[in-house]
C-alpha cells in the first residue's frame, strides 16, 4: 500500500526518504485514514470488517456536519510494541470516513 501511495505522491516519498535517512527503517505510524463514499457498498462498512477481522475495535463515531462527513475510528490490537520486519512500536489507529452523499446537493450527487 505504501509503495503505491509513494509512487503517486513524489513529495511524500521525498519526505519519507528524509526520515529514513535519519532513523533507518524504524518508523512508527500513528494512524492511517481512509476516505469512502457513503453509498451502498462503498462506505465505512466496505473497509471496517477488514480491520476488525485483524483485532481492531470500533470506537466512537465522529460527525462533521459542515463537511457532510461521518467517521469511525478503530483502536488496534495490543502488540506490546512488538518489532518484526516492517513493524516498529504499536500498531496504528485507523480512521475511516465517508462522504454523506445523500446530504449533498443534487448536482453534487
Amino acid at each position: 500500500m505504501q509503495k503505491v501511495y509513494l509512487s503517486r505522491n513524489p513529495t511524500a516519498e521525498k519526505i519519507l526518504d528524509f526520515v529514513h535517512s535519519y532513523d533507518g527503517d524504524h518508523i512508527c505510524f500513528d494512524h492511517f485514514a481512509f476516505r469512502t463514499f457513503g453509498v451502498d457498498g462503498y462506505g465505512i462498512d466496505s473497509l471496517a470488517e477488514f480491520f476488525t477481522d485483524f483485532g481492531y475495535e470500533s470506537r466512537e463515531e465522529l460527525r462533521f456536519p459542515a463537511k457532510k462527513l461521518r467517521a469511525l475510528w478503530f483502536s488496534p490490537p495490543n502488540n506490546d510494541g512488538y518489532t518484526r520486519a516492517g513493524i516498529y512500536g504499536p500498531l496504528p489507529r485507523i480512521f475511516i470516513s465517508e462522504l454523506l452523499v445523500d446530504e449533498l446537493s443534487a448536482p453534487s450527487q
